[in-house]
C-alpha cells in the first residue's frame, strides 16, 4: 500500500468520524489515488490532479463535473500539506466552475377574484 493511499484512507476515516458521509467524494478520492499509483506518483501535484479531474472514467467535457472532481483533490491536498509540505494544492482559479446555473421558469398563478 502506498503512502498516498494510507494518507487518503486515514483522511477519509477521520472525516467520517467527524460525521461526514463522503460517499461519492470518498470514491473519487480513492480513484485519484489509483490514478497516482498507476503513474508511480508519491505525492499530490497540480498537474496530476488536473489531469485526473479532466479525464473522468466515462469521458465527458462537463467543466462543472471536472471542477467538482478537482475540489475533492484540493480539499484532501490542503489536509495532506500539513503532513507533507511538498504536496501541491491546485490553485482555486483552476477549473473554477463549481456550480451549474439553474434555468427555472417561474410561472405565477393568478387567483381569480371571487
Amino acid at each position: 500500500m502506498s503512502a498516498l493511499r494510507t494518507a487518503a484512507e486515514d483522511y477519509l476515516a477521520m472525516r467520517r468520524a467527524l460525521g461526514f458521509k463522503l460517499t461519492s467524494q470518498g470514491r473519487q478520492l480513492l480513484s485519484f489515488v489509483d490514478y497516482c499509483e498507476a503513474r508511480h506518483a508519491e505525492r499530490v501535484t497540480t498537474e496530476l490532479a488536473v489531469a485526473w479531474a479532466t479525464h473522468p472514467p466515462r469521458g465527458g467535457t462537463d467543466q462543472v463535473y471536472w471542477s467538482r472532481r478537482l475540489m475533492v483533490v484540493r480539499i484532501f491536498a490542503r489536509h495532506l500539506e500539513t503532513l507533507d509540505p511538498a504536496t501541491e494544492i491546485p490553485p482555486a482559479d483552476v477549473l473554477a466552475h463549481h456550480y451549474r446555473r439553474s434555468h427555472h421558469t417561474c410561472m405565477h398563478r393568478r387567483r381569480s377574484p371571487r
